[in-house]
């Protein structure tokens, strides 16, 4: 049963599938499988968090919260990039990157969290990995009011 449901679920996951009881602790890779599927399908999210035992809501929420999403290279998305990379395939790691920009409406925001004030910004430039045989797609660097270049 353990080599049928770890195609599917880490094996956190699986040791609770088995015993029927909660995990201690989710790590990094049971609850970012998570926010995949919730990203994918909400109503699966719920139910699987009912009969078959993953991470709450509530924890994944505080593991998002902890990301850290400065201007620049995005390295949290990229370290998850990088754990998602080891279970595809050779076709499903064939990426492509796309470069775009967008106008902003030049507004100041306050972050709590930081103290920050962004803005205002007149755009953003935003760098995309995109899979070009398999459907997936990630932010992977931003940055305000910069032009891109080749460096």
């Amino acid at each position: 049963m353990y080599e049928i449901c770890a195609k599917f679920f880490t094996k956190n996951q699986v040791d609770t599938l088995v015993n029927g009881k909660r995990a201690n602790k989710w790590y990094n890779k049971d609850i970012a499988s998570c926010i995949g599927l919730r990203s994918i399908s909400p109503k699966c999210y719920k139910y699987m968090y009912y009969n078959i035992c993953i991470s709450a809501l509530s924890t994944l929420r505080t593991w998002a919260a902890k990301i850290v999403l400065e201007p620049g290279i995005i390295t949290s998305v990229v370290n998850l990039m990088k754990r998602k990379g080891e279970t595809m395939t050779e076709n499903e790691k064939l990426t492509v990157l796309s470069f775009d920009e967008t106008y902003l409406s030049k507004t100041m925001s306050y972050k709590k969290k930081r103290e920050q004030i962004w803005g205002p910004h007149k755009c953003v430039q935003v760098v995309m990995a995109r899979g070009i045989i398999s459907p997936w797609k990630q932010p992977i660097y931003y940055n305000f009011d910069e032009p891109m270049t080749k460096d």
